[in-house]
């Protein structure tokens, strides 16, 4: 679920962490936890952010990000507008890689930001992307192959190998698990 409430103080988070790894989830499952920057803490702002199959979570801040949109935006992030500039190139017909290289290119020359890193979903692949203009060491994605699973995070959250994702570098991941890194 989506929740306004800080993880560390909700006595729900620890019984849904354990629940999650009791079921080992089959397909996707993307989980989000916000460190509010722009936009309140609200329902509306909580992440990760849906549209149709899609589903998206931000890591980062993008200062005075004004990037028009069609799509109805239920909160005031930077972080929703970013998601929903991003569907509306891929519903537009580009492709997801040209999708994103197209939209940080264009906020790239235009604004001020911390990190454009994302991990996003459409039901049946996983992407994540990674850029930061700052704190590299802060602004990290990771991913790691366990059993018959893909773990994309931005720390290292189990035992095993982790890869790390480079600056620029959009990943996808499909169905059958194959990792493609595409340097954009």
């Amino acid at each position: 679920g989506r929740e306004a409430t800080d993880a560390s103080e909700d006595p729900a988070y620890g019984d849904m962490m354990e629940r999650v790894a009791q079921l080992r989830p089959r397909g996707l499952l993307l989980a989000h936890l916000r460190k509010a920057s722009i936009g309140g803490v609200a329902r509306e702002n909580t992440q990760p952010f849906l549209h149709g199959p899609w589903a998206f979570a931000h890591n980062g801040t993008i200062f005075n990000f004004q990037s028009p949109v069609k799509l109805k935006l239920h909160g005031d992030t930077d972080s929703e507008r970013y998601f929903k500039a991003l569907v509306e190139r891929v519903e537009g017909g580009l492709p997801v890689r040209d999708a994103v290289a197209d939209l940080t290119s264009w906020i790239r020359t235009r604004h001020d930001f911390t990190s454009l890193t994302f991990i996003m979903a459409d039901g049946q692949n996983l992407y994540g992307y990674r850029e930061y203009s700052r704190e590299e060491d802060y602004y990290t994605l990771n991913y790691c192959k366990v059993q018959d699973a893909l773990l994309l995070s931005q720390e290292p959250v189990a035992e095993g190998p982790w890869t790390p994702v480079g600056s620029r570098q959009l990943m996808t991941v499909t169905p059958d698990l194959a990792v493609s890194l595409r340097q954009l």
